[in-house]
């Protein structure tokens, strides 16, 4: 059955024994339908747990990973650095 708008997204039981949410419907979130078309491509390999993004305006993406490191993707090139 597909989402429906509005609605709670999971239905069921929470798995974690004992836990209880700290307000009603914390672990229920809405679903969202969306009609947008998008399209997921991957651009580098090599990452050490990326945490964030920040696209660039010349069109480079910088990516945070986890344990500290800055790294800078081209978009064009595809080519991954360490940001400087």
């Amino acid at each position: 059955m597909p989402p429906v708008s509005g609605q709670p997204l999971e239905t069921r039981p929470p798995i974690g024994r004992g836990q209880v949410p700290a307000f009603a419907g914390q672990t229920r979130a809405p679903a969202v339908v969306t009609r947008a078309h998008y399209a997921a491509k991957v651009m580098t390999t090599g990452l050490n747990q990326p945490w964030g993004i920040a696209f660039l305006p010349d069109g480079k993406i910088l990516v945070k990973e986890k344990v500290g490191t800055m790294r800078v993707v081209d978009s064009k090139t595809e080519r991954l650095k360490r940001a400087s």
